[in-house]
């Protein structure tokens, strides 16, 4: 317990601002989510197809809004990005409840997709900047309790409300991002680092995106990341469908269903964090990934609710080993004054896997059998896996190095 305390209190005061912050944004972000799929099917009267093009434009415009929120947080800053897309998050996520038609609503989609997503490389850059390459691993996973201890209490209180009121259900939701981003602006400094043109200077070769375009490795790092979450996108948009449509489960059901991954997390994540850590990189991502193939592949012998739980269980265990070391990975590659650009290019496998996910999955739900979906998202796991432990052979531990192989924090690269 002594050496948990030593750990936990080596983080900087404005990283536990983050910490306990974003407990109030993934609560609202834990109400709506995972009800979005059933708010369009039920409400507005959408086809699965158009549910997952709606999801799809939502992400396909976060490409440009994540990349630009990226520029912005290494030029204008970590913080008022931050806050600005947290205002912005508000405003699309009252919309969303305002908003009566699918053409209102996917106006408001797009407008979300630009916006929202400059959050991520601004914060995944304060991070680097606030804490020691040796341990961000740890950090990105705690902050990663916090997201998932939202998404644990938000899913079953959504469900709960979604049954009485969408809107009250997306006004709580954003009023928990306009809280969020009040408390990111008076409780954070800007970490940019002040000397970015002498850093620019000292570091040969391109900057901006040229830096990132041009890291072979990171870029195959990433296309193996976009491909373990093709299966996982299924678990958080076809998967309320399929239980609901198929199983006769109430939207309550899922909620627990995603509770239960999001209290998992909670409770194990920096355990699972301090594990993988201590392990070769690209083989904790081979692990994730495998763990992804088979949680969402088991959902094609599900019988019930608690085959459902055991499915996400699976599922769970490679978020939990992958995502933090993958965060970890793209903030160590990346020079102190190109950490937003990378950290946005990295966000794009998220936003990639949720642009084809959806709509692969909708396609094979509507054009060929929801029992067909689920292994071939196993086969794609396998895939991702073989792939990752290629990779691990070809580049070793080099793989995980900073770009220039020196400690990001101590200064421009010699």
């Amino acid at each position: 317990m002594r050496r948990l305390q030593r750990e936990l209190a080596g983080f900087p005061r404005p990283f536990w601002v983050l910490f306990f912050g974003s407990v109030i944004n993934s609560l609202g972000g834990g109400l709506v989510f995972p009800f979005l799929s059933l708010y369009l099917r039920q409400k507005l009267g959408a086809p699965m197809t158009t549910v997952g093009v709606i999801a799809s434009v939502w992400s396909l415009a976060a490409f440009p809004g994540q990349l630009a929120g990226g520029e912005l947080a290494d030029r204008v800053g970590r913080r008022t990005m931050m806050v600005l897309s947290l205002l912005a998050s508000g405003a699309t996520t009252l919309g969303f409840g305002l908003a009566g038609t699918l053409p209102a609503f996917l106006a408001l989609a797009l407008v979300a997709g630009l916006t929202n997503s400059a959050y991520g490389p601004a914060a995944g850059a304060m991070v680097a900047d606030l804490v020691e390459p040796q341990e961000r691993a740890r950090a990105y996973g705690l902050l990663r309790i916090t997201n998932n201890f939202g998404f644990a209490v938000g899913p079953a209180l959504g469900g709960l409300i979604a049954g009485k009121s969408y809107l009250l259900l997306f006004t709580l939701s954003a009023l928990a991002s306009l809280a969020y981003g009040a408390i990111v602006f008076w409780g954070t400094y800007e970490t940019k680092p002040r000397d970015v043109d002498l850093l620019a200077q000292a570091r040969e070769g391109p900057g901006g995106f040229l830096h990132v375009l041009r890291n072979g490795p990171f870029l195959l790092f990433c296309a193996l990341a976009v491909m373990a979450e093709l299966p996982y996108s299924q678990m958080t948009m076809i998967l309320p469908v399929h239980m609901k449509e198929d199983f006769g489960l109430a939207e309550r059901s899922f909620g627990w269903v995603m509770t239960t991954n999001a209290g998992l997390v909670a409770l194990l994540q920096y355990s699972v964090s301090r594990w993988a850590e201590r392990r070769p990189r690209l083989r904790m991502m081979a692990l994730g990934a495998a763990l992804y193939g088979l949680g969402v592949g088991s959902v094609v012998l599900a019988r019930g609710f608690p085959w459902f739980v055991a499915s996400m269980v699976l599922v769970t265990f490679g978020e939990m080993i992958s995502v933090p070391v993958a965060n970890a990975v793209a903030a160590d590659l990346a020079p102190p004054d190109l950490r937003g650009r990378y950290m946005a290019f990295f966000g794009l496998t998220w936003t990639t896997g949720y642009a084809i996910g959806p709509v692969l999955g909708g396609l094979v739900v509507d054009h060929l059998s929801v029992r067909l979906l689920w292994p071939l998202m196993g086969v794609l796991g396998a895939v991702a896996t073989a792939g990752f432990l290629l990779l691990h052979r070809a580049m070793g531990e080099r793989f995980s190095e900073p770009a220039c192989g020196c400690a990001p924090r101590t200064g421009p690269c010699e």
